[in-house]
């Protein structure tokens, strides 16, 4: 994972390079708790906002997490 600095000097997260869809929930767990860390230093701008960046919507979405149901 990589991250570019923006205009608040924040980093964005970036997401992964497209991978194949995860075949089971464990996937998907062990893909999200990678994240974690970009999760937790964009805490602040999430909240301050109220909503999901769209880079971290991306990050999410390569993790297969809205693919639970």
């Amino acid at each position: 994972m990589t991250a570019a600095p923006t205009r608040s000097g924040v980093a964005e997260a970036r997401p992964p390079a497209p991978a194949t869809p995860p075949r089971t929930a464990e996937e998907i767990l062990r893909r999200v708790r990678e994240i974690v860390p970009q999760l937790r230093e964009r805490s602040a701008d999430i909240e301050r906002e109220r909503r999901l960046p769209p880079d971290v919507v991306e990050l999410l979405r390569g993790t297969g997490v809205f693919r639970m149901g």
